[in-house]
């Protein structure tokens, strides 16, 4: 196939169009996700501080920063007396109550129509059911909205009803 000048000029041109195209909308992607994200993570550490002060520092971090596209997130968290270096080295309660707070941390910015919680206070002790019903009345007050359902168990964690 032979293309005349004039359309070889107007491909080479469409690509170019196309091409700055798609760098606009990364760009305006990535700062975009750069905003959301440094919410999530003020949310994230506001909510751990709030309801596991024997936290030292919990953050989040873009494992890599240069290419945000392709960047994951690692989530750490380092109670008092602990050196983790994941999250599998907390306990179940501590692993509970800091992915509860990400969740929660999204759902300040973005909140979904519903959201149901189940058995999420299997692993808590009595204490940390109270942090996560506390945290759950948080984000409730803050969102306005009681469609955030979570299913604790009444008899083993004293009459937790968040509906009353």
């Amino acid at each position: 196939m032979i293309l005349s000048s004039s359309k070889k000029t107007d491909l080479v041109d469409a690509k170019e169009s196309l091409l700055k195209t798609i760098e606009e909308v990364e760009a305006t992607a990535n700062l975009k996700f750069v905003e959301t994200f440094a919410k999530v993570r003020d949310n994230f550490q506001k909510f751990l501080r709030r309801y596991l002060p024997k936290m030292i520092s919990a953050t989040l971090v873009l494992d890599n920063p240069e290419n945000i596209a392709e960047s994951g997130i690692d989530v750490i968290a380092k109670p008092k007396g602990k050196r983790p270096t994941s999250l599998t080295q907390l306990s179940g309660g501590e692993r509970t109550l800091t992915a509860t707070a990400l969740l929660f941390a999204i759902y300040l910015i973005k909140p979904a129509p519903f959201c149901i919680l189940d058995e999420v206070d299997a692993p808590l002790d009595d204490a940390n059911v109270s942090k996560f019903t506390n945290m759950i009345r948080q984000v409730q007050v803050r969102i306005r909205s009681s469609s955030l359902s979570p299913t604790i168990n009444d008899h083993e964690h004293g009459g937790c009803d968040l509906w009353r």
